[in-house]
C-alpha cells in the first residue's frame, strides 16, 4: 500500500525553493524591520519630534522586547518630552534586566534631576554609591567611577542648595569635574557685602542727585536674606532708608520675593512693602505676579501691581514686566523688556533693557516723576573677577514728558559698585 505522503527528498526538491526563503524571512525580517523602525524613530527624536518618535520606538520595542538598548532610548525620549513617569518606568525595566547598566543609571539620574524629584534621586544614588552590608543591592558600587553619574547627583544636590553634601560627593572627582566643583565651592560662600554708588545727571536746571547703598546678602538653605542701608541726596534734601528683602523657596519650582522698607527722611517713601510670587512652568519659562505699596507721612499712597514672564535658555534670558501704577495723583501703565547674557558663569552677565510708560501724571509718592511716564534705555554689567570679588556698573537714559506743556525732561544715571563674598 502506497503512503499518501510524498517522500521527504521529493518534498524538498519540489518545494525547497519556496520553503527556505519563507523561513528566512520569518526569522530575519522582523529584526530588520524593528531595527529600521527604531532608527527612524531615533531620527525623529533628534529632530525634537518626540510624539512621533515615541510611537515608532514603542513599536520597535514590541517587535524586539528583549532589546534593552531600544528600551533605554524610549525612556530617554520620554524624558526629553518631559513625560517623566513613563521615562522612569522604561529605564527601570532596563535596570531590572541589566542591573549594572551604567548608562541606564545615568539616564534615570537625569530623569530625577530634570523632574526635580530630589527624594528619588537621593535614594537611587545613595543605594548606587554606598555599599550595603549584605550586598543585596544589584547596583551597589557599580557606578563609583562613573563621572557622568556623579555629575547628575552633585548637580541635583546643588539645585537644592545642599552644597556641603555636593562638595563631599565631588571631592574625589574635582579634577574631572572642575567647573561643577568650582560652582559648589563658591556657592558655599554664603555672605556678600556690596557698596553701590549712583549719580543722576539732569539735562535741566534741576540739581543733580547722588545715591549710595550698603548691602548685605546671607544665603541659607531654602531662603536668601538681603538687608541694605540706602542714602539719597535729591530735591535739595538728604535722607536714609532701611530695606529688608527675603527670597524663600516654595517647593521645587517656586519662590517668593518679600520686601519691606522704612524711612524717616524726605527723599524716600515712609513705608514700602510688597511681595512677588515666581513660578517655573514647562521648561525654561518663569512667571511673576506681585504687588508693591508705598505710603508717606503726608497721607499719599500708591499701589503697583506687577506681572512678568521670563524665558531662559543656556546663557540667554529674556524678561518682560508690565506694571499698573495707581495712587495719589497717578494712574498708568509701564512696560519693561530686558535681555541678559551670562558670559562667564551663572552670575556674570551683561544686560540691556528698554521701557516705556503711559501715565500723564507724576508720582510724588516715590519722590521721582520718571517712574511711569518715561522712555528708558539702559546697559548693566555684573562681573565676578574671582569667587570672592565682583564689580558692577551701568548707564541709563530716561526722559519724561511734562503733562502741562508737553515738554520732555531728560536725565542720565550712572551706577558703579563693588562686592565681596566670604
Amino acid at each position: 500500500m502506497t503512503s499518501p505522503l510524498l517522500p521527504l527528498p521529493l518534498v524538498l526538491k519540489t518545494f525547497g525553493a519556496w520553503i527556505f526563503p519563507f523561513f528566512f524571512c520569518a526569522t530575519i525580517l522582523p529584526a530588520q524591520t524593528a531595527d529600521s523602525v527604531f532608527k527612524k524613530g531615533s531620527q525623529l527624536a533628534f529632530n525634537s519630534e518626540y510624539d512621533s518618535a515615541v510611537t515608532l520606538i514603542k513599536k520597535a520595542c514590541a517587535m524586539q522586547p528583549k532589546d534593552m538598548d531600544m528600551r533605554l532610548t524610549l525612556g530617554r525620549v520620554y524624558a526629553w518630552k518631559r513625560d517623566y513617569s513613563e521615562a522612569e518606568t522604561n529605564v527601570k525595566l532596563v535596570l531590572t534586566n541589566q542591573p549594572n547598566n551604567r548608562e541606564a543609571m545615568t539616564v534615570l539620574a537625569d530623569v530625577y534631576l530634570w523632574s526635580n524629584n530630589w527624594s528619588e534621586l537621593d535614594n537611587f544614588t545613595k543605594n548606587a554609591l554606598v555599599p550595603s552590608k549584605n550586598n543585596s543591592n544589584p547596583t551597589t558600587n557599580t557606578v563609583t567611577d562613573s563621572v557622568a553619574f556623579i555629575q547628575r547627583f552633585a548637580a541635583g544636590l546643588t539645585e537644592q542648595s545642599r552644597y556641603y553634601e555636593a562638595k563631599d560627593v565631588l571631592q574625589p572627582f574635582k579634577e574631572k569635574l572642575p567647573k561643577l566643583w568650582d560652582l559648589v565651592i563658591y556657592k558655599l560662600l554664603a555672605n556678600t557685602v556690596s557698596v553701590h554708588l549712583g549719580y543722576y545727571e539732569f539735562k535741566t536746571q534741576q540739581p543733580d542727585w547722588q545715591t549710595a547703598e550698603i548691602e548685605y546678602i546671607r544665603k541659607l538653605r531654602g531662603i536668601t536674606l538681603v538687608g541694605s542701608l540706602n542714602y539719597a541726596a535729591r530735591f535739595g534734601k538728604q535722607g536714609t532708608q532701611l530695606m529688608a528683602q527675603a527670597y524663600p523657596k516654595i517647593g521645587n519650582r517656586s519662590y517668593l520675593w518679600l520686601i519691606l522698607g522704612l524711612s524717616q527722611g524726605v527723599t524716600f517713601p515712609d513705608q514700602v512693602y510688597g511681595a512677588s510670587f515666581f513660578n517655573s512652568f514647562k521648561r525654561n519659562w518663569e512667571g511673576e505676579i506681585g504687588i508693591r505699596l508705598f505710603k508717606t507721612k503726608n497721607g499719599e499712597s500708591a499701589t503697583i501691581l506687577r506681572g512678568g514672564i521670563a524665558y531662559t535658555k543656556k546663557q540667554h534670558r529674556f524678561n518682560y514686566v508690565i506694571a499698573k501704577v495707581q495712587g495719589t495723583g497717578i494712574d498708568g501703565l509701564s512696560h519693561n523688556l530686558s535681555y541678559r547674557n551670562y558670559y562667564k558663569n551663572d552670575e556674570s552677565y551683561i544686560q540691556v533693557g528698554i521701557g516705556t510708560g503711559s501715565s500723564t501724571q507724576t508720582l510724588s509718592i516715590l519722590q521721582d516723576n520718571f517712574i511711569v511716564n518715561a522712555h528708558v534705555a539702559n546697559v548693566l554689567v555684573n562681573h565676578w573677577f574671582t569667587h570672592n570679588w565682583r564689580g558692577f556698573g551701568g548707564i541709563s537714559w530716561e526722559e519724561n514728558q511734562n503733562p502741562t506743556d508737553g515738554s520732555w525732561a531728560k536725565r542720565w544715571i550712572y551706577e558703579v559698585g563693588v562686592g565681596f563674598r566670604f
